[in-house]
């Protein structure tokens, strides 16, 4: 147990100090595959189609609430969005410790578990993650989850607030969720489904569809 409460505390600390340090080191930008802005500029943005460089595509930038930039938590909004981030990554280390493994029941150490979810679990494993705007509505936007074209404001507050999520549900026992995602097939819809919605019911109740998932 003594074991279980100094790497929570590792965590933790670890956690503190890369958000203080990518807070004094960069503000917060918007970018896409057309070039970087910031909340000085227009509320929309027009940029190249990437499939045909003659005509122009608009965006706009997603204008955050009051909630959303401050708040030190995820905000109800962003729930699904944010802990189906948490377990495509978690899928992808786990996946990572089984590559060129063909034995099906082979199983990783505990002790290599823990240190795959603590890589995961860091600020800067969420860097790529932003909030977007689609339809009136701001989403999480990154890899393995919301993917439609638009402009993602980056950094701030976004990827510690995963980070934070991520080690909350470390607190679920890391090996139950390994061993969940080894007994279902292997895949990140296995963990959206187990975090997301039968652990937390981030998703279960939102106004995502299950076919998000």
């Amino acid at each position: 147990m003594a074991k279980v409460w100094v790497r929570r505390l590792t965590i933790l600390i670890f956690l503190l100090a890369s958000i203080h340090l990518n807070a004094s080191q960069k503000e917060d930008e918007i970018t896409s595959e057309g070039g970087q802005w910031n909340d000085e500029q227009s509320d929309e943005v027009t940029i190249p189609d990437p499939q045909d460089g003659s005509q122009k595509l608009s965006y706009k930038t997603p204008k955050l609430n009051e909630e959303e930039q401050n708040s030190p938590f995820i905000t109800d909004g962003m729930k699904c969005d944010s802990c189906q981030a948490v377990a495509v990554q978690l899928h992808r280390a786990f996946e990572d410790g089984h590559k060129h493994r063909t034995n099906q029941d082979w199983r990783m150490s505990e002790a290599t578990i823990i240190d795959k979810t603590e890589q995961v679990c860091t600020y800067q494993n969420f860097e790529k993650y932003g909030i977007s705007s689609y339809q009136g509505e701001n989403r999480l936007k990154g890899p393995g989850i919301f993917d439609e074209p638009g402009l993602a404001q980056m950094g701030g507050k976004t990827p510690f607030r995963l980070a934070q999520l991520c080690g909350a549900f470390m607190d679920l026992d890391e090996m139950v969720i390994y061993e969940y995602w080894a007994r279902n097939g292997r895949t990140s819809h296995a963990l959206k489904e187990f975090l997301c919605v039968e652990s937390q019911d981030y998703c279960r109740s939102s106004s995502r569809s299950r076919e998000e998932l």
